[in-house]
């Protein structure tokens, strides 16, 4: 997901203003087939590049972060330290874009900004980033583009299921998205009484355990691995539920793109976004993460309901919200203050906004 909102900001914002360059660490990556026109693509190292070649990916840095106007860390970790560190050492303003909740004190300090995904994300850094550097700028999405792709026909080994009641998570199969809650949860909705398939699309190191859960829940004639497609929205669209059953996320993009698409939706009230994606309910139902019988009897609940085409509306309308044009302007209004200010301003603001944590200690 960063990565992809990373090629989305650079591709979304006006050529005649901004020439934007991704570096990425580690060379050849899967999102370059889908660099947008424009963007240019550089790595600082190669798929051999062990992580641990520090100075590799410093020198790398520093010798791009020299040419640009604004140098921003895209993802948590590493790439987080490189950019903000190489931006001090030019003398650039730096911007941690935070996607998770991640510890940020080691970085987060040393930017001139900091921007988080969702509100709720947010107040986890106000002990030790002054607020006056936060900003939220929620995750956008090309709206038409994904209605264009889900008016596709659905994969032809996926149509039978799809053709009764069939819940759909698409993810990939890591231990935060937490599928085997989601396998419980599918069994705990049919002892409530409510037929249904599930199908989860996508791959991942998690697939055993996933696995050993339909197994020991006893549904593997009810439950589908997929595996990954590269256009699940004809799937999402076509379902009767989309279920999200995450311990933690930075502001998942799956669930907007299923009320994009008008899909019902269900999701762990993790921290953080869905509450915010769903209005704290309102757009769709909400479980605590980790609790199988409340995640399946919203998965009940929300199948048992009419789908009418005002509710669709209802969602199609929220999830337009999302859209790109405001996710944009508030990237463009962030950068272009930035270039105003100037790094020496930002400096001495930073400054003093950097004593502040230390009082309360």
């Amino acid at each position: 997901g960063a990565e992809r909102m990373m090629l989305t900001l650079a591709g979304g914002l006006d050529p005649a203003r901004y020439q934007s360059t991704i570096l990425y660490l580690f060379g050849e990556n899967h999102h370059h087939g889908r660099t947008p026109d424009g963007v240019r693509v550089v790595a600082a190292g190669d798929p051999d590049t062990p992580p641990g070649a520090y100075s590799t990916f410093f020198r790398a840095g520093l010798r791009h972060a020299r040419d640009a106007d604004i140098v921003i860390g895209g993802q948590e970790g590493l790439p987080y330290a490189i950019a903000l560190l190489a931006a001090r050492a030019r003398r650039k303003p730096g911007v941690a874009w935070v996607h998770t909740n991640w510890d940020e004190r080691f970085v987060s300090p040393g930017a001139s900004r900091v921007t988080r995904v969702a509100c709720s994300a947010a107040r986890y850094l106000h002990a030790i980033v002054a607020c006056s550097r936060v900003r939220v700028i929620h995750n956008g999405l090309d709206i038409d583009a994904i209605r264009a792709r889900a008016a596709a026909e659905a994969p032809e080994d996926v149509r039978p299921l799809l053709a009764s009641p069939c819940v759909v998570s698409v993810g990939r199969l890591s231990r935060e998205k937490d599928f085997p809650t989601l396998v419980r949860a599918h069994r705990a909705a049919l002892d409530l009484g409510v037929p249904h398939r599930l199908l989860i699309v996508g791959d991942g190191d998690q697939r055993p355990a996933i696995e050993a859960a339909v197994r020991e829940a006893g549904v593997e004639g009810t439950v589908t691995l997929a595996g990954w497609r590269d256009n699940p929205f004809p799937i999402v669209a076509r379902s009767s539920c989309y279920a999200m059953s995450s311990i933690f996320e930075g502001f998942p993009l799956s669930p907007i793109e299923a009320l994009i698409l008008g899909t019902p939706v269900v999701a762990t009230d993790c921290v953080a976004g869905p509450s915010e994606i769903l209005d704290a309910g309102r757009y769709g139902r909400l479980a605590p993460p980790r609790d199988p019988r409340a995640l399946g009897e919203a998965i009940a609940a929300t199948l048992r309901d009419p789908d009418t085409p005002a509710s669709r509306a209802q969602r199609r309308a929220r999830g337009e919200e999302f859209g790109l044009p405001r996710f944009l302007h508030a990237w463009d209004e962030l950068l272009t203050s930035l270039r105003r200010a100037g790094f020496r301003a930002e400096a001495e603001a930073l400054a003093l906004e950097a004593l502040q944590p230390w009082k309360a200690i």
